[in-house]
Order: C-alpha cells, then structure tokens, then sequence
C-alpha cells in the first residue's frame, strides 16, 4: 500500500497522478478524517480536473489489492468505508 499526502510530502500531488495513471485498475482509499472515507477505483473520474489540483490535500491510500485497502480501514475502527457510486469499487470488471 502505497499513501499520498501533501503534508508529509509537497510533490504527492503529481506522485499519486502518476501511480493512477500506471495503475489504472487500482482502489484508492480518499481520508478526509476517520469518519470520512471513500473507496474509489484509481480511474475514478472524481479525481479528474480541468484546471490542476492538489490531489493528495486529502491522504490518499493507495493499492492494486482492494481487499488491504479495506482490511487497513478496518484496522482503524473504520465503520464504514463509504463507497463511491461512480466508479462502482465492489464491482468485478472482466
């Protein structure tokens, strides 16, 4: 698992574009705090901007292996990992 946060690291931003474009069928974990967090697929379009962003503003967990993500969010007394309905992260793509 791989994390992307702008305050440990000021180039995060480009680094976590660069893993979504390489890892295309990864899941990404966006923390906004411990009671916000959402499961997205790495080429979920919600992280897709027009004008450039800080991506990593917000830590984002980051693996090829959705079953670590969820497993690491359970570590953490997480709830519930809120889904993202976009991209659809549960599903199997063929």
């Amino acid at each position: 698992m791989l994390t992307f946060d702008s305050r440990e690291n000021s180039d995060a931003s480009a680094k976590f574009e660069s893993w979504r474009t390489q890892n295309a069928n990864g899941f990404v974990i966006n923390f906004r705090s411990v009671n916000e967090m959402m499961l997205h697929r790495a080429s979920c379009g919600h992280f897709d901007f027009n004008v450039k962003v800080n991506l990593a503003a917000s830590p984002k967990y980051c693996s090829l292996n959705r079953d670590e993500l969820q497993r690491w969010a359970r570590e953490r007394n997480v709830d519930t990992l809120k889904l993202c309905r976009s991209c659809d992260p549960l599903s199997d793509f063929d």
